[in-house]
């Protein structure tokens, strides 16, 4: 095998490594795969990205890694859908308030008009409704 092939399967495994990290709230690995250069913002399957992965998971500390090391707050997935929509959707308030610190924008509309509003107001999230109305952002 050569090297450059050698190369081409460990860079794959790392990025699968990353969305796994995002996943299962591995800190560690999560922060030395970025320190090696992978891309925070890499697109899997469905549009994911790492930081939709952690929010979905409930991964507090993994979203505030991959913010901190430049994860776009405001990605969308194939059906428009942002980080923030999925973490009002679950009503997790503490990650609502984390992507809003790193300005995520309450306002866009998923491919279906939906807000993230309206996502934690179908889900009977009274507390991320109000995080999301009176938040300055």
């Amino acid at each position: 095998m050569t090297a450059t092939i050698a190369r081409a399967i460990k860079c794959r495994l790392k990025r699968g490594n990353l969305l796994a990290a995002a996943e299962s709230g591995d800190c560690t690995t999560l922060r030395k795969l970025l320190a090696l250069g992978i891309d925070p913002n890499r697109e899997f399957r469905q549009g994911w990205t790492p930081l939709e992965r952690a929010v979905c998971w409930g991964q507090t500390r993994a979203v505030e890694v991959l913010l901190e090391h430049g994860a776009d707050v405001n990605a969308r997935d194939e059906n428009g859908a942002t980080p923030l929509h999925h973490a009002a959707f679950d009503g997790n308030r503490e990650i609502v308030s984390m992507l809003l610190w790193y300005l995520a924008d309450k306002h866009i509309e998923d491919r279906y008009g939906q807000t993230p509003f309206e996502y934690a107001r179908f889900n009977n999230h009274p507390d991320v409704c109000w995080l999301l109305t009176y938040n300055r952002t």
